[in-house]
């Protein structure tokens, strides 16, 4: 289920912050920044105030008439890497998409299971769920944990700003 509740953020974010302070890991500290830049993104009225929730359901392009769950979090393998083309490190071959589907443990049919998915809305599509660290990533790309987390948010800005326009 897609929609996010603004208590649901407030005490995930208490709990990230909770645990990297105890462990120092970093991952903590970054799904924390996540939630709160979130949270002051799109659920915070221009006003000051914050909104309860924001709905599950939304449209999955601008000419689409009809609202899908979850349409404005999921991705297909194509639009990705057509969003995500840039070359990374020297020479390697290997794109922003690479590193961002390899994180995010993407694939081209879609990593959303039929048994999970009861009225087809998410064939083909891929939950951006965290399957491998940035350590994981760096070790996987042979670059700087640095160099990753740059890229990993160069590509969740450039995909922010296309859904934007869903």
């Amino acid at each position: 289920h897609f929609e996010k509740m603004l208590y649901d953020q407030a005490q995930l974010a208490c709990l990230y912050l909770d645990a990297y302070q105890i462990s120092k890991e970093k991952v903590f500290e970054d799904v924390a920044r996540d939630i709160l830049l979130y949270v002051s993104r799109d659920l915070t009225d221009t006003d000051g105030g914050f909104y309860s929730a924001e709905d599950a359901d939304s449209y999955p392009s601008q000419e689409d008439t009809h609202k899908r769950e979850g349409a404005f979090c999921v991705w297909t393998w194509d639009e990705v890497y057509e969003l995500l083309p840039d070359p990374i490190g020297e020479g390697g071959g290997k794109t922003l998409a690479d590193i961002f589907a390899y994180h995010y443990g993407m694939k081209k049919e879609g990593n959303v299971n039929e048994e999970q998915d009861p009225h087809g809305e998410l064939k083909h599509k891929n939950v951006l769920i965290i399957r491998k660290s940035v350590k994981q990533v760096s070790e996987e790309f042979e670059l700087q944990e640095n160099e990753i987390t740059t890229y990993l948010t160069k590509a969740k800005e450039i995909l922010y700003s296309h859904r934007q326009k869903r």
